[in-house]
């Protein structure tokens, strides 16, 4: 079986784009990589993402300008049937669902006898969004350092349903959410750019919201990180130019953080010094489109792939635990408790 978005009109009038099983497919005028870029101008860099399970494939709108529709519906996240119609921008796509050929039978077999009452139908189940009964009641706790800890137990056991329950929860972001924030960009996808954004600014207008972006990873978050290394708070500032740091593996320079001067072999960490803007925007208009070349980073390397033990090592140690614990949850690494304890502490 086959899903396919076929382009019924727009600039790519005529294309197919194929929705494989546990490959989100994310649309829009972005030309990062793992995004399908289509030139209309009415679009959002990131406008839609479509995931499938099965037979099912659901839409979700990734906060785009102009909207996504379904069979001239408004929608921000539903399922899609066969012959469904979507638009977003001045695109119209059509689900279409193609049985692929299958072998044929060694031998006729003779028809089974008419059952008494037709069978119920059924449907491939949609991907899980609820927490697992032994999770739940955790994640509803009054304790917040007990729903974190259940947070981060379902990342480490690779629970099916984390990603979706995330999603969710951060559809309308508060200020009490911020551990699932930093989980959801630890484990999320370039399809989640926008809502990582979105979640990181409910914490405004304190610098915590740079840990978050930073922890994501993506070159989209790096204009915030600029915006943030300006601000006239230099907290904030310090904060952004970490993130900033952590993301590129740029080393900028320090200047006042008031009207007087730096003193001689002034340590970067001192709270009279500030990142300086200048720099950073001059590192990042060389290095923009190298960065852009990947979906997420950290200290100058990439690790939107596998990473062995080798780029691990080369990471600072809160970095090393984000990283390992998203390669638990996706089954690309498989190191122990003690082996992530070995690599920098088991605390988020």
């Amino acid at each position: 079986m086959r899903v396919l978005l076929k382009v019924l009109d727009g600039p790519l009038a005529g294309g197919v784009i194929a929705v494989d099983e546990g490959v989100p497919v994310t649309v829009g005028r972005s030309r990062d990589p793992g995004v399908v870029a289509v030139p209309d101008q009415a679009m959002s860099r990131l406008h839609f993402v479509v995931e499938r399970s099965g037979r099912s494939c659901r839409i979700r709108d990734l906060g785009s300008s102009n909207g996504t529709f379904v069979n001239a519906a408004q929608v921000t996240d539903a399922w899609l049937q066969a012959g469904d119609r979507i638009l977003a921008g001045d695109t119209t796509f059509e689900v279409a669902v193609e049985a692929e050929a299958a072998p044929p039978p060694p031998a006729p077999a003779p028809p089974p006898p008419a059952p008494s009452r037709a069978p119920p139908p059924t449907h491939a189940r949609p991907p899980p969004t609820r927490p697992d009964p032994a999770f739940a009641a955790a994640l509803e706790d009054d304790d917040e350092t007990v729903r974190r800890e259940a947070l981060w137990a379902a990342a480490w056991t690779g629970q099916p349903w984390l990603r979706g329950y995330l999603r969710a929860l951060l559809a309308n972001p508060e200020p009490a959410h911020r551990d699932a924030m930093l989980l959801l960009a630890i484990l999320g996808g370039p399809e989640d750019v926008e809502l990582v954004l979105a979640a990181a600014r409910a914490l405004d207008p304190g610098p915590e919201r740079f840990r978050v972006l930073a922890a994501f990873g993506h070159p989209a978050v790096v204009d915030e990180l600029l915006a943030g290394i300006e601000d006239e708070d230099a907290a904030v500032a310090a904060a952004a130019g970490e993130a900033f740091e952590k993301l590129t593996g740029a080393e900028l320079d320090r200047i006042p953080a008031g009207p007087e001067e730096a003193p001689a072999g002034a340590d970067p960490g001192d709270a009279t010094l500030r990142p300086d803007p200048a720099a950073a925007k001059l590192f990042w208009r060389d290095a923009h489109d190298r960065f852009f070349q990947s979906s997420r980073w950290c200290r100058g390397l990439d690790l939107s792939g596998e990473i062995d033990a080798a780029t691990i090592n080369r990471l600072d140690l809160q970095s090393r635990l984000e990283a390992c614990v998203r390669g638990r949850y996706l089954g690309s690494w498989s190191g122990s408790p003690a082996d992530l304890e070995r690599l920098g502490g088991l605390r988020p």
